[in-house]
């Protein structure tokens, strides 16, 4: 993609950002969790192919039934399709 180095660097910076604070939180009761889209996101409402996009609110649900599995071991967590949306449903 032409001209996305910035969007590049931004991710890889929070990415980083976010590993450095799970391991310094790890034993706190504070945790840290971080997704990231790597499929196109809805943003408005009438996205083209919208069924195949990603919505705010399908990604938000995501970070909530993320949040009631108690899954705090693992940072990270990419969605790369509307598929990945179902791994903790």
């Amino acid at each position: 993609m032409p001209h996305s180095g910035i969007v590049f660097i931004v991710a890889a910076a929070q990415k980083m950002m976010t590993q450095v604070l799970f391991q310094e939180f790890k034993e706190t009761p504070i945790h840290i969790q971080a997704i990231a889209a790597f499929d196109l996101v809805r943003t408005l409402q009438r996205a083209n192919d919208e069924e195949l996009w990603l919505s705010p609110r399908e990604i938000t649900e995501y970070f909530l039934k993320l949040l009631a599995a108690d899954a705090h071991q693992q940072y990270w967590h990419p969605l790369q399709q509307p598929a990945d949306l179902e791994r903790y449903a």
